[in-house]
């Protein structure tokens, strides 16, 4: 075995770090920064491109489109084990076995994060991860520069405002009329555009 890892986030979406100390074992690179390998997962070769840094540190990654098909096509997840090992055959230079951990219960299968579902980490204040899905993230980031430009607004009264509730009694009220005005700055540029042509 040439190394063995567990898979991280920026290693199912971007690349994969490999230990600098196997770059022995992998083909040659010929005095260029990148190389093809051929990978054998089963009874399948995968080109993938393995590169290094010109200048300094020279860790090799596997990194680029060919490494993130194989991601998802063979629906790695985070946590998952990949193990790399020397093959000597005149097909392949290296053979990958991927481990998928065992889940104790269908909670921790949901949880999983799969190549590709964007999920986003976060440190809560006690300390414990929360994954959220992008759109869960996107629509907090809309929240908060909502109530950003709420505060502004009020700021721009002098202090004396009060967050402002819409018929139905709930606190949008704010962010559906910061969306028309959008909407209408929009519209008045379209027309704007229209009439200088």
């Amino acid at each position: 075995m040439v190394f063995s890892k567990s898979l991280t986030g920026t290693e199912i979406k971007k690349r994969l770090s490999i230990p600098s100390n196997i770059r022995p074992s992998l083909p040659s690179f010929n005095r260029s920064h990148a190389v093809r390998i051929k990978l054998m997962y089963g009874t399948e070769i995968w080109p993938i491109v393995c590169t290094i840094r010109k200048k300094g540190y020279k860790k090799p990654v596997f990194s680029g489109p060919l490494w993130r098909n194989f991601v998802i096509s063979k629906k790695l997840r985070i946590g998952d084990r990949i193990r790399m090992y020397k093959v000597h055959d005149g097909c392949s230079d290296c053979r990958l076995e991927v481990g998928k951990p065992t889940a104790t219960s269908n909670r921790e299968l949901a949880m999983g994060a799969s190549a590709n579902e964007s999920l986003v980490e976060h440190h809560t204040y006690n300390g414990k991860r929360k994954r959220r899905s992008k759109e869960e993230e996107e629509k907090e980031k809309h929240s908060r520069v909502v109530q950003q430009q709420h505060e502004v607004m009020n700021r721009g009264d002098g202090g004396g405002a009060s967050f402002t509730k819409n018929s139905s009694g709930d606190e949008n009220g704010n962010e559906k009329n910061c969306e028309k005005r959008r909407k209408n700055k929009k519209r008045k540029q379209r027309r704007e555009a229209e009439q200088r042509q």
